[in-house]
Parts: structure tokens; C-alpha cells; sequence
């Protein structure tokens, strides 16, 4: 995986958390948008070089974050709350951030 590809996942993901709310209905389209940004930021953080301490643990709270907001989505019994999607909407922020840096 690449910079580009990881930050194309994030920013896709981004867009989805700007949209849904707490009562926004489960689809494939945004399960598998924040699920695909959420591998691949985790993949990233595993792979990374001890260098990239601070942008692992990021990535590893982007995809953390994003995981819960799948969940709630998949789990009627644990819905979708406004802190879970900001918690992943700053996570995203955050790791997009880190990317920028990264590739400058």
C-alpha cells in the first residue's frame, strides 16, 4: 500500500462522517467506505518503521475509531452516537493531517 491509496481512504472516509448522523440507516456504500479506511490505516500502522511512532499510533486510533462507528452501524443493539462520529471524524482528521506531513 502507498501514502496515496491510505490517504484516498481517509479522505473517503472523511466524506462519510461529514454526512451521517446518528440516525442515519446502515448501507453497504458507507460500511464498507469507513471499513476499507479503517484496514488500511490499520495494515499502515503495522507496517510502519519504528521512525513513524507518531504517525502509527494515528493511524491506529483512526482505525479504532472508525471500527466503532461500523459497528454501531452493523449492531442495532449498540447505536450510533454523535461522540462515536466525532471521535472518528477527529481521528480521520487527524491522520490526514499526519499524512500531509509525512509526504512533504
Amino acid at each position: 500500500m502507498n501514502r496515496n491509496e491510505e490517504r484516498s481512504a481517509a479522505e473517503k472516509a472523511r466524506e462519510v462522517l461529514r454526512t451521517i448522523t446518528p440516525s442515519t440507516p446502515r448501507t453497504d456504500e458507507i460500511v464498507h467506505r469507513l471499513r476499507l479506511a479503517a484496514g488500511l490505516a490499520n495494515a499502515a500502522s503495522q507496517q510502519g518503521f519504528s521512525s513513524e511512532k507518531a504517525l502509527n499510533d494515528i493511524r491506529a486510533e483512526a482505525s479504532i475509531a472508525l471500527k466503532g462507528v461500523v459497528g454501531s452501524l452493523d449492531a442495532e443493539q449498540h447505536p450510533l452516537t454523535e461522540t462515536m462520529i466525532d471521535r472518528a471524524k477527529t481521528a480521520v482528521a487527524n491522520w490526514l493531517a499526519a499524512l500531509g506531513h509525512e509526504s512533504h
